[in-house]
């Protein structure tokens, strides 16, 4: 999906914020169609991607979204079951990204939070 958007529409990014200490730039980007219903219009490829159930929203560690209308895409997706979120087996990745950020850190080679030797 994302291929196919870049290689037919041409997005322009642009910077959106930029966090020093986690040496990240925040982007989004662009595209405006020149032929097709599209034409002249210009679309976010971040909400493309995340209402048609290819991408998901992203939440800050305490659980609200980073950018209300990529949320707001990804539960319409949910609910019309597109993408990703067309089987219902899938896990919600925020969940499980905030669980992860909610653990300890593992002690290096260990796998265990509590500096142990993991035992088979």
């Amino acid at each position: 999906m994302l291929v196919a958007l870049v290689r037919d529409l041409r997005p322009q990014c642009y910077d959106a914020a930029e966090s020093p200490q986690l040496r990240t730039v925040f982007v989004f980007c662009l595209a405006s169609p020149n032929k097709g219903a599209a034409a002249g219009s210009r679309i976010d490829l971040g909400t493309a991607l995340i209402s048609t159930g290819f991408a998901f929203s992203a939440l800050k560690p305490d659980g609200q979204p980073v950018h209300a209308p990529y949320f707001v895409a990804q539960l319409v997706a949910q609910r019309s079951k597109v993408g990703l979120w067309a089987f219902a087996d899938v896990p919600d990745p925020n969940a499980i990204i905030l669980r992860a950020l909610r653990q300890p850190l593992a002690a290096p080679g260990t796998g265990r939070s509590d500096g142990k030797e993991a035992t088979p």
